[in-house]
């Protein structure tokens, strides 16, 4: 799977930052869930510039330069996957754990309500620290209403972010502690997908691989 940075932008008249990487051929701005917005305009507008950017920002600008400069053929409509970190083959004891608890028994919960933080401390891009304040008190908040599945439960809830100290870069909550696969728009347990697999291995083993 091709690793695509996402970078996060400051938009003034919107007082907000959006997280902006590039799918399908676009700036996408997971903050708003769409391709056009001040967030991604923004992006554009540094990329247009002539000043030093960032190596996350340049790798972005280059795949947009690009897919302009050649013609390749129309691919299918996937999902991005956010979830980095290779499921392993042998269960971990603290999976087991889960899943003998339940997979949705182990969800977070803050008022009531179901977050997804990420746990990482060290940024995947440049291996500098990230900032390990509350995600959620700072409001460092990459979709809302991210629905989850399980093979006991299916519900709603917010998936958080944590930037790094050392380039502009963000992590996103990965999900492999809790036994959750990261699909952006939605969040599945490994239970469930355990039982799909044997269904349909090598289908959902493209997903994720």
């Amino acid at each position: 799977m091709e690793d695509v940075p996402v970078v996060r932008v400051w938009c003034e008249p919107l007082r907000s930052h959006g997280l902006i990487s590039y799918v399908k051929k676009k700036f996408f701005c997971y903050c708003c869930k769409k391709n056009y917005c001040q967030h991604s305009k923004k992006i554009k507008e540094l990329c247009a510039s002539n000043d030093t950017i960032i190596p996350a920002l340049q790798e972005l600008q280059e795949l947009s330069e690009a897919d302009e400069a050649t013609e390749s053929k129309p691919k299918a409509n996937m999902t991005k996957c956010h979830s980095y970190r290779k499921i392993p083959f042998h269960m971990s004891e603290a999976g087991k754990a889960i899943f003998k608890n339940g997979v949705a028994q182990n969800i977070k919960m803050i008022a009531g309500q179901p977050v997804f933080v990420p746990g990482e401390s060290i940024c995947r891009h440049c291996r500098g620290n990230l900032n390990m304040e509350d995600p959620v008190a700072e409001r460092w908040i990459a979709s809302e209403n991210v629905m989850y599945i399980t093979n006991t439960f299916f519900g709603s809830g917010t998936s958080f972010y944590r930037p790094c100290l050392n380039c502009d870069s963000v992590t996103l909550y990965d999900g492999l502690d809790d036994c959750l696969l990261n699909m952006g728009s939605f969040l599945v347990g490994h239970d469930a997908q355990f039982s799909t697999w044997k269904k349909a291995p090598l289908h959902l083993l493209q997903c994720v691989c």
